[in-house]
C-alpha cells in the first residue's frame, strides 16, 4: 500500500501542476496582456463615432492596401475614402477598432509567437500590428494614424 501511495501522490502533483498550466483565467502571452490592457483603455475611451487613417502593408492589391480615411458612426465603419485622392471606397476595405481588436485577440489566442502590437496611449487603438512575416509574403501589417473623435 505504502509503494502505490508514493506513486499516486507525485502523479497527482504533476497532473495538478499540469492542469494549472491550462487555465484560461487570464491572459498568457505578453502580446495578449498587451491587448487585453489596450482594449481596456479603448473601453473606457467610449468613442463610437471617429475617423482614422488606415495603411496596409501585405502582398495584395495596391488599391487595398493603400492608405484609406476610415468614418465609424455608432461602432460601424460608414465611409471609407482613399487619403490620397478622396475617392469613395467600399466600406468593407477596414473595419472599425473593435473588430480590429476582436481579429488581434483571435490572432494572439492562435499564434501569439506571430504577432506584435503598439497601441496609443491615449485611447487604446493600436497604431502598428505586424503578423507573421512580411519578408515572405507570410503576413501583414497595418498602421493606424490620425484618430479624431467625432460627434
Amino acid at each position: 500500500m505504502a509503494m502505490l501511495l508514493r506513486r499516486f501522490v507525485p502523479l497527482t502533483v504533476l497532473t495538478s501542476l499540469l492542469l494549472a498550466g491550462c487555465t484560461t483565467s487570464g491572459p498568457t502571452s505578453p502580446v495578449t496582456r498587451d491587448i487585453v490592457a489596450a482594449r481596456a483603455l479603448w473601453h473606457r475611451s467610449a468613442l463610437r463615432n471617429y475617423a482614422f487613417t488606415s495603411t496596409l502593408s501585405c502582398f495584395c492589391a495596391p488599391d487595398y492596401s493603400a492608405a484609406m480615411r476610415v468614418t465609424v458612426q455608432n461602432g460601424l465603419v460608414t465611409a471609407i475614402t482613399s487619403a490620397a485622392t478622396g475617392a469613395s471606397l467600399p466600406v468593407f476595405y477596414r473595419q472599425p477598432i473593435d473588430s480590429i481588436f476582436a481579429n488581434l485577440e483571435r490572432q494572439a489566442a492562435e499564434r501569439p509567437e506571430l504577432l506584435s502590437a503598439q497601441f496609443d496611449a491615449t485611447y487604446g487603438y493600436p497604431v502598428h500590428v505586424e503578423f507573421g512575416s512580411l519578408t515572405a509574403d507570410a503576413g501583414y501589417s497595418v498602421d493606424i494614424r490620425d484618430l479624431q473623435p467625432r460627434p
